[in-house]
C-alpha cells in the first residue's frame, strides 16, 4: 500500500514540478528570471522520474512476488490496498499494555501449548507419588466342584464362593524416590521454560506497543501540523517567486519538503498497520 503511495505522490510532485518550469520559462523569456532556474527544475524532475521508475520496477517485482505465492499466472493484475488512506485509530483492546498482556497469556498459541505441557507434568508427578501407597486388591472367586459322593449331603453340587485380599507393599524406596524426583525436575523445567517464554513473548509485545503508539503519534503529527505547515510554506513560496521576492531555489526546497512529509506520512501508517498486525499475530488473533 505505501509503494502504491509513494508512486501517485512523486507522479503528483512531477506534475507540480512541471508547473514550475512553466512559470519559471515564462519568467526566463520576460527576462526576469536566470536560465539556472529552468536547470534547477529540471535536474529536480530528473530526480523524481529516476524515483519513479525505481519504485514501478519494484513494484513489478512485488506483484510477480505475490502472483507466486499466492499460485497465480505472471502478469496477473494485483490491486493494491487502500487502508493508508484511511484514519488509523489505536482502539481500547490495543492502547493499554496490561490489557494485552493479559490477552497474551490467555490466548498465545505457545503459551497454551506450554500451559498444557505444565499440567501433563503436574500428572506425571502425582503419578510418581501414588506408586508409594500400598496397593490392594480384592477378589472374589467361585470354585467349581462336582457333586459329592453322597447325593444327600445338604450343599452337594453348590460351587462355594472364595473371597481373596492382598496388599503389594512398596519396597525399593529408593527407585520410588529417584521416580519422584525426575517428576519433579521436568515440571520445574516445564515451568521454567514456560517462563521465559513468557518473559520473551511479553518483551516483544512491550517493543511492538511502544512502536505501534509512536507510529500513530508521529502519524497524527504530520497529518495536523507538518504537513499544513509544507503546504503552506510552499503556496506562500510559490506566490513570493510569482512576485519576484524568492528565488527558485526556495521553491525548489519548500515542493522537496512537502514530498518528503508526504512520503513520511505514509510510511508511519504503513508502519502502524504492519506494527498492528505482527501484534495480532503475537496475541493469536490471526
Amino acid at each position: 500500500a505505501y509503494l502504491s503511495k509513494a508512486i501517485a505522490l512523486t507522479e503528483e510532485n512531477m506534475k507540480l514540478l512541471g508547473n514550475f518550469e512553466s512559470v519559471a520559462q515564462a519568467k526566463y523569456r520576460s527576462g526576469l528570471a536566470k536560465n539556472q532556474d529552468l536547470l534547477k527544475v529540471q535536474v529536480e524532475l530528473g530526480k523524481l522520474e529516476n524515483d519513479l521508475y525505481s519504485l514501478e520496477d519494484l513494484r513489478t517485482v512485488l506483484v510477480a512476488r505475490l502472483n507466486a505465492l499466492l499460485n497465480l499466472p505472471q502478469g496477473n493484475f494485483l490491486p493494491w490496498p487502500n487502508e493508508l488512506l484511511k484514519e488509523i485509530t489505536l482502539d481500547d483492546q490495543h492502547a493499554d499494555v496490561n490489557t494485552l498482556f493479559d490477552s497474551l497469556n490467555k490466548d498465545n498459541p505457545q503459551l497454551l501449548a506450554l500451559s498444557q505441557n505444565i499440567e501433563k507434568n503436574e500428572d506425571g508427578l502425582k503419578l510418581a507419588k501414588r506408586e508409594f501407597f500400598p496397593d490392594f486388591t480384592l477378589g472374589l472367586t467361585q470354585i467349581d466342584t462336582a457333586d459329592a459322593l453322597n447325593p444327600s449331603s445338604p450343599d452337594s453340587g453348590k460351587d462355594p464362593l472364595m473371597v481373596m485380599f492382598s496388599v503389594n507393599v512398596p519396597i525399593w524406596i529408593w527407585r520410588l524416590n529417584a521416580g519422584v524426583a525426575e517428576a519433579r525436575a521436568s515440571l520445574q523445567a516445564a515451568e521454567e521454560y514456560r517462563l521465559n517464554k513468557e518473559n520473551e513473548l511479553s518483551s516483544k509485545l512491550a517493543l511492538l506497543h511502544y512502536k505501534l503508539r509512536d507510529s500513530l503519534r508521529q502519524s497524527q503529527l504530520y497529518k495536523n501540523a507538518l504537513l499544513p505547515k509544507a503546504e503552506q510554506t510552499l503556496n506562500a513560496t510559490k506566490a513570493g517567486y510569482e512576485a519576484g521576492g524568492v528565488d527558485f531555489l526556495s521553491l525548489i526546497d519548500a515542493q522537496r519538503v512537502l514530498l518528503n512529509f508526504q512520503l513520511a506520512y505514509y510510511r508511519h501508517n504503513a508502519n502502524f498497520y504492519q506494527r498492528l498486525r505482527e501484534l495480532k499475530t503475537i496475541l493469536g488473533k490471526e
